[in-house]
C-alpha cells in the first residue's frame, strides 16, 4: 500500500478501525469502550448475521508499536485463534501481512478457509481505500 508506515500504524492502533475495513456482512462490532490496541487488553467482538449474532473475546497478546500486534482467542467455533497484524516499511509505502493460525471445530472447518480468504480480500481493498 502507498500509505506511510506511521499512518498505517496509527490506523491499526485503534480497534474501531477494524469495522471500517470489514465486509458489511456479517457486520462486525467491537464491543468495548476503550479501543486502543494495548498489550494485555481484552475486548469482545460480535459478528451480526441478522438472524443471530456470534460473539467472542479476544486478547491483545503482544504489541510492537509501528511493527505488529498479535491478538488471540478461544471460543465455540475456533478452539484457538492467533492473528499477527504486521506492517513494515517498503520503498513506496507499507507492506501489510496478516498471519492467522487457528484450530476450528470439525463442523465449521470447511468454511473457515473460504471465509478468511473472502474477509482478507475485502480488507485489502478497503484498507487501500481508507488510507489513500
Amino acid at each position: 500500500m502507498h500509505a506511510p508506515l506511521t499512518r498505517v500504524a496509527a490506523f491499526y492502533s485503534d480497534l474501531r478501525n477494524l469495522a471500517k475495513i470489514s465486509p458489511p456482512f456479517p457486520r462486525l462490532r467491537i464491543l468495548a469502550e476503550d479501543t486502543a490496541v494495548e498489550e494485555g487488553k481484552t475486548f469482545d467482538i460480535e459478528l451480526d448475521f441478522i438472524i443471530f449474532a456470534m460473539r467472542w473475546r479476544s486478547f491483545i497478546e503482544q504489541v510492537h508499536p509501528g511493527s505488529f500486534f498479535v491478538d488471540t482467542s478461544q471460543g465455540k467455533l475456533l478452539r484457538t485463534w492467533r492473528h499477527v497484524h504486521r506492517y513494515e516499511p517498503v520503498d513506496d509505502g507499507t507492506l501489510l501481512t496478516d498471519e492467522v493460525v487457528c484450530d476450528p471445530r470439525w463442523w465449521v472447518a470447511p468454511f473457515i478457509g473460504i471465509g478468511l480468504t473472502a474477509i482478507f480480500a475485502f480488507r485489502r481493498r478497503a484498507i487501500e481505500r481508507v488510507l489513500r
